[in-house]
C-alpha cells in the first residue's frame, strides 16, 4: 500500500506540476499609454505562475482533435493585455510576478517577504507620479499579499513624508478573487501532501503556513482595517467562488463565501 502511494505522489510531479524555473519576482508592466491616469496592479495567487493566472479560453478557436478522449484545443488569452485596455484605456497596466509555489520548486519565503518586495517595485515604477491612483487585483492569495504591502507601506510612515508610505496614501481600489481572508478548508490537505512529497524534491512552503494560522489572519485583517480608515477613500469588491472543482465534494470551494468576504465593501459572485 506504501509503495502505491509514493508511486502516485512520484507520478503526481508530472501530472500537475510545472517543471520550469520560477523566475525572480519582478513587476512586468504589460500595458503604458502616453498619460496614465491610474495604475493597475494585479497579484497572483497561490501555486499560480506567470502569465498563466491571467490568461482565458477564447472559445471561438476551440478546434477539434483526432483522438476520441482528448480534450479540444483552444487558445488562451492574457486578458490583462488583450481586453482590460479596451475597459480602461488610460491605465497603466502591471503584473507582479512572484514565486507562490507551494508543493514544488517552492522557497522560504513568506508573505512578509513578497508584500515587501512588490512595495519596493511599486515605489520604483512611481518615481514620475507618486500620487497617481491604483487600482489592485488579488488572485486568490494574492490579496493577502496585496493587503500586507498596504500595510508595510502604511506603517512606513515618517516625517517628512517617504515615497513607500504613498502606496498606501494614494486613493486606491482593490479587487478580491477568491481572497482567503479567513484560511482555507485545504490548508491541511495541503500540508500532508507538501510533507509525503518532500522525498521526491517537494519543499516544505512558508506560504501554506497563513492559510491555518487564525491568530496571524486576524491580525493581517486589523491591522489592514486601520489602512483602510487611515488614508484616502479606498474601495473593495470581494468576489467569491460558485462553481466547484473536482474535489469540491469532499471539502467543499477552496475560499468560502465566508472566508472571501472581508467584512466591508462590496461582495459579488463569479
Amino acid at each position: 500500500m506504501s509503495i502505491a502511494i509514493c508511486i502516485g505522489l512520484f507520478f503526481l510531479r508530472f501530472v500537475f506540476l510545472d517543471e520550469e524555473k520560477q523566475s525572480a519576482s519582478q513587476l512586468h508592466v504589460l500595458v503604458d499609454p502616453r498619460d496614465p491616469l491610474v495604475d493597475v496592479v494585479a497579484v497572483q495567487g497561490l501555486g499560480s505562475t506567470y502569465p498563466y493566472t491571467w490568461m482565458g479560453k477564447n472559445n471561438s478557436t476551440r478546434r477539434k482533435t483526432w483522438f476520441p478522449f482528448s480534450k479540444p484545443k483552444v487558445e488562451r488569452i492574457e486578458w490583462l493585455r488583450r481586453y482590460l485596455p479596451e475597459d480602461l484605456p488610460a491605465a497603466r497596466i502591471m503584473a507582479f510576478e512572484y514565486n507562490s509555489k507551494w508543493l514544488y520548486n517552492s522557497d522560504f519565503l513568506g508573505l512578509h517577504e513578497h508584500a515587501s518586495t512588490l512595495l519596493t517595485a511599486l515605489v520604483d515604477n512611481r518615481q514620475d507620479s507618486p500620487g497617481r491612483p491604483i487600482l489592485f487585483i488579488g488572485h486568490s492569495y494574492g490579496g493577502l499579499v496585496v493587503k500586507q504591502t498596504l500595510i508595510l507601506s502604511h506603517k512606513s510612515k515618517t516625517d517628512p513624508p517617504n515615497l513607500r508610505q504613498w502606496i498606501a496614501d494614494v486613493e486606491s481600489s482593490i479587487a478580491f478573487l477568491g481572497t482567503p481572508h479567513q484560511g482555507s478548508n485545504y490548508a491541511l490537505f495541503a500540508h500532508i501532501l507538501s510533507f509525503f512529497y518532500a522525498p521526491f524534491g517537494g519543499t516544505y512552503a512558508h506560504l501554506l503556513k497563513l492559510l491555518s494560522d487564525s491568530d496571524r489572519l486576524v491580525e493581517l485583517d486589523r491591522d489592514f482595517k486601520a489602512v483602510l480608515s487611515g488614508g484616502q477613500t479606498k474601495q473593495t469588491v470581494c468576489f467569491y467562488e460558485t462553481k466547484g472543482q473536482l474535489w469540491s465534494w469532499l471539502l467543499g470551494p477552496m475560499v468560502t463565501r465566508t472566508s472571501a468576504y472581508l467584512g466591508q465593501g462590496d461582495e459579488a459572485a463569479m
